[in-house]
C-alpha cells in the first residue's frame, strides 16, 4: 500500500515543480501539466509485477497467445470480438515480444488517454488527475486494462460532446467497441446529450432504470447470450433473486457508500443549475442528468459486478464532476470575506482528502488484487 501513497505524494511534488516551471517560463499550453501523472502513475502500472492485478497475467497470456497465432492472417483479426485490441497486440509484439511489453503499453496509453480528457474536459488537471487514483479507477485499471482503454476512449468522446464537436464522439466511440465490446452501452452517454431534457422526460429515464432492476434476471441473460464472456457473472447460489454474482461475494463492498457520497454532489448540482447563465449552464446540466442517472442504477445494481462494471463507462465521468460542482457552488458563494481563490484550494484539499479514506478501505480489502505491489 506504501508504494501507492508514495507515488501520489511524488505526483503532488512533480506537479507542483512543473507549475513552477510552466509559469516562470510563461508557457501558456497545458500540456505539460499532464506528463506529471503519465510519468508516476502510468509507470507506476507499466512497471508492475504480473502478480498485481487480478487479470494481468491473462493480459500477457493473451498478448503472447495473440502474438503466435498472428500468422493466421487477417481471418483472425476480423472475426475476432476485440481487433482493433488483437491489432493493438500484434504491432507491439512485433517491436517487443516480452510479456511486460503489453503491461507498459496499456499503462501508458490508460493515463495518456485519462489526461487528454481531463485536459479537454475541465479547466482543472490536478485534483481529477487525483480523484482518478482516489476514487479507485486507477486501481481497477491494473485489473481490467482493456476495459479501460474502452472507458478511457468513452471518457474523452464524452469530453468532445461538451464541446460541442460530436463528430469527434463516433471515431472514439467506434474505437472503444472494437477494444472492448461492452463499450456499446456508451452510445447512452450521446443519446443524453441529444435530448432536451424536462422534468418528465427525466422521471420517464428514471423509471426506465427502475424498470431494468425489476427484470435484471431476464436483461443479464441477453447479455451474457450478446457477450458469453461475461457468463462467470451470472453463477447459482450467490444472490436468491437472481443467482447472480454479488460486489459483496467478491469483497467489492462499499458501492452503496460510494453512491451515497456521489448523491451528495448530484443533488448539489441540480440546486445549483436554476442559477447559472446559459454559458455556465450546459456542461454542468448535461453532466448532472448523466450522474443522476448512473447514481440511480448504482444504488438499484449495487450489488451487482456485471452492472457496476458497464456503469464504470459513466462514473469515471465523476473525477470532472465533483470539482466542478465544487468549484461552481463555491464561487457563486463568493463574498468579500469568502475569496473563491483561497476557499476552492481548501475545498479542493478537502475533497481529496475524503476520497482518501475510501481507497485506503479498499486497498486495505486488497480490491482488483493490486497488493502487495511488485516491480
Amino acid at each position: 500500500m506504501q508504494s501507492y501513497f508514495v507515488a501520489i505524494a511524488s505526483y503532488v511534488v512533480l506537479y507542483l515543480l512543473m507549475t513552477i516551471v510552466r509559469n516562470t517560463i510563461g508557457f501558456k499550453a497545458r500540456w505539460p501539466l499532464t506528463l506529471p501523472f503519465i510519468v508516476i502513475f502510468g509507470g507506476l502500472a507499466g512497471l508492475r509485477d504480473i502478480t498485481v492485478g487480478a487479470d494481468t497475467r491473462l493480459y500477457v497470456e493473451i498478448f503472447d497467445h495473440i502474438g503466435h497465432q498472428q500468422a493466421m492472417g487477417w481471418s483472425t483479426i476480423m472475426t475476432s470480438k476485440y481487433p482493433l485490441y488483437d491489432l493493438w497486440n500484434i504491432g507491439l509484439f512485433q517491436l517487443a515480444p516480452v510479456g511486460q511489453t503489453i503491461i507498459m503499453a496499456n499503462a501508458l496509453v490508460i493515463a495518456l488517454i485519462m489526461q487528454q480528457a481531463i485536459l479537454t474536459y475541465s479547466s482543472q488537471i490536478f485534483l481529477p488527475s487525483l480523484l482518478l487514483v482516489s476514487l479507485y479507477f486507477y486501481f481497477y485499471s491494473l485489473n481490467i486494462s482493456r476495459q479501460f482503454i474502452a472507458i478511457g476512449l468513452l471518457f474523452l468522446a464524452t469530453s468532445y460532446l461538451l464541446k460541442n464537436q460530436p463528430k469527434k464522439f463516433w471515431p472514439l466511440y467506434l474505437a472503444a467497441i472494437l477494444i472492448h465490446s461492452t463499450a456499446i452501452i456508451g452510445g447512452l452517454a450521446y443519446v443524453v446529450y441529444r435530448i432536451n431534457w424536462t422534468r418528465k422526460r427525466l422521471g420517464l429515464a428514471l423509471l426506465v432504470v427502475v424498470a431494468g432492476k425489476l427484470s435484471l434476471a431476464q436483461l443479464v441473460s441477453w447479455f451474457t447470450t450478446l457477450f458469453p464472456r461475461y457468463g462467470i457473472y451470472n453463477v447459482s447460489g450467490e444472490t436468491a433473486a437472481t443467482g447472480i454474482e454479488t460486489i459483496s461475494t467478491q469483497s467489492n463492498g462499499g458501492t452503496l457508500l460510494m453512491n451515497l457520497f456521489y448523491l451528495v454532489f448530484v443533488g448539489v448540482g441540480w440546486r445549483l443549475l436554476p442559477r447559472l447563465t446559459p454559458a455556465a449552464h450546459a456542461k454542468l446540466r448535461y453532466l448532472t442528468i448523466l450522474m443522476t442517472l448512473a447514481v440511480t442504477a448504482g444504488f438499484l445494481f449495487a450489488q451487482n459486478v456485471l452492472v457496476t462494471r458497464l456503469l464504470m463507462y459513466f462514473t469515471i465521468n465523476m473525477v470532472v464532476y465533483l470539482p466542478l460542482v465544487l468549484t461552481t457552488g463555491l464561487t457563486m458563494l463568493a463574498r468579500p470575506r469568502f475569496k473563491p481563490t483561497v476557499t476552492i484550494p481548501v475545498a479542493n484539499l478537502g475533497l481529496f482528502l475524503v476520497t482518501l479514506v475510501p481507497m485506503t478501505i479498499q486497498l486495505s480489502k486488497n480490491i482488483a488484487e493490486v497488493l502487495p505491489y511488485r516491480f
